[in-house]
């Protein structure tokens, strides 16, 4: 086998790889929304969003606000276990119904009490009543049909020009863009795919932007400037490379 047959196996047998993948993670993603959205009622909705590895919580429900925790307290325990990564605080919620009550510890930025404090949070559903016409495009558009659009185009192109780094691009890009919104029950599974998915999402999320800026450096042809500077680019993304492998943060979405 020749050299260039070599590398073209190799590249087949790459994208086939990702493309397992990419539908594994696709497939989970639909099956939750579908739950989601027939039955959103019964399921309770994240409480909060949070960084890592500071753990400040951020954009509060308005069950959290009551609750009495504020933008920027720092979570310290869940459940009374304490927070060291994500699943100590999205697992417990994944299976959490309207109703239920999450009990946490954070350290306070107000100075008005003491430093740290203990609350205990009513869970609300992610919907009140049957899905409204909004509901309904979000769900065929946003979640469905644009997400397996993506992958049909990016992979399709990556295999008719398999030795093409700009169709690799693409697919990249295509991919980024079908994984921008995720169903965050999707990525906090209790299953053997879980440790993939919880990569696979946030990297191909988070380098969205860089790989838009590479789109527009290298299509339809090569940018004079990258040509005469090939370093300049790296100055923006390896910092957002670096960031993104940490990783250190968890947003997740809420639709």
């Amino acid at each position: 086998m020749s050299g260039l047959a070599r590398r073209s196996s190799l590249a087949y047998a790459a994208l086939a790889l990702l493309l397992a993948i990419s539908l594994t993670y696709r497939l989970r993603d639909t099956i939750d929304r579908i739950d989601e959205f027939l039955h959103g009622d019964t399921i309770a909705r994240l409480p909060f969003d949070f960084d890592l590895p500071q753990l400040t919580i951020g954009s509060l429900a308005p069950e959290t606000e009551r609750a009495g925790l504020r933008e920027g307290d720092t979570l310290r325990s869940v459940g009374g276990r304490p927070v060291t990564g994500v699943n100590q605080v999205l697992g417990p919620l994944r299976d959490a119904h309207p109703g239920d009550r999450l009990d946490v510890e954070v350290d306070s930025v107000s100075t008005a009490g003491p430093p740290r404090k203990a609350v205990s949070i009513t869970l609300q559903p992610m919907r009140v009543g049957p899905p409204t016409l909004e509901d309904w495009l979000v769900f065929a558009i946003v979640s469905t049909a644009m997400p397996y659009l993506c992958l049909a185009l990016g992979f399709w192109v990556a295999f008719a020009r398999i030795r093409d780094r700009r169709a690799w691009l693409l697919l990249l890009m295509l991919l980024g863009l079908s994984n921008f919104s995720s169903s965050w029950r999707s990525l906090y599974r209790t299953d053997a795919f879980q440790s993939i998915a919880a990569i696979y999402q946030p990297v191909l999320a988070n380098l969205l932007a860089s790989l838009l800026m590479l789109f527009a450096i290298y299509f339809p042809d090569r940018l004079e400037f990258d040509r005469r500077h090939p370093w300049a680019k790296w100055l923006v993304i390896v910092p957002i490379l670096v960031r993104v492998m940490a990783p250190t943060s968890c947003k997740t979405s809420r639709l």
